[in-house]
């Protein structure tokens, strides 16, 4: 459900981390620069992804796509996502 605009203006940043954010929520669609990924998977010291972003550091960035709060994690989530998906296209 996110626009390629939104791609588009995470990826015009130099950060090794962003988070999109919209109207001040964080959002999915974390990008994280490749260099890290050897630390991501060697590191026994976090417990989830969630856990190196927080101790590395992001930064984000306000987006006008209400498409990064979006989960599909429950059957009421893919119900709120169709009814989104049908409301705007």
């Amino acid at each position: 459900m996110i626009k390629k605009e939104t791609y588009e203006e995470l990826l015009k940043s130099k950060n090794h981390i962003v988070v999109p954010t919209y109207r001040g929520k964080t959002g999915h669609l974390i990008l994280i620069n490749s260099n890290l990924i050897d630390e991501i998977l060697n590191d026994i010291n976090y417990g989830c992804l969630r856990d190196f972003i927080k101790k590395f550091g992001f930064t984000t960035v306000e987006v006008q796509d209400e498409g990064v709060l979006m989960d599909m994690d429950t059957i009421e989530d893919y119900k709120k996502v169709l009814s989104y998906y049908k409301t705007n296209q």
